[in-house]
């Protein structure tokens, strides 16, 4: 299931999404080290262990390039958790 961002994406679009269908190519990712500055943050829970992550780096806007922002490439948590807010930072 894919959240609903209003205005922004079809629901055909988002009703043809699927976590699974993206799974072997983030494990493929996330085993390679990077040489973009980017970073890959895993949220990660003590009874069910990977809960979510989010991948962020570089902005790619040439507009904002040398400007402090970073992009959000992507964000995945799990759907049980949507709306529930932030636990505790691990750090």
């Amino acid at each position: 299931m894919a959240a609903r961002l209003p205005g922004l994406l079809p629901d055909a679009l988002l009703d043809g999404l699927d976590w699974r269908d993206r799974r072997d190519g983030w494990s493929e990712e996330l085993a390679k080290p990077t040489t973009s500055g980017g970073t890959v943050l895993v949220a990660i829970d003590d009874q069910r262990g990977l809960v979510g992550f989010a991948a962020l780096g570089p902005n790619r806007d040439e507009n904002l390039r040398g400007q402090a922002f970073a992009e959000l490439y992507a964000i995945y948590p799990a759907s049980e958790l949507w709306r529930r807010g932030v636990r505790r930072p691990s750090c």
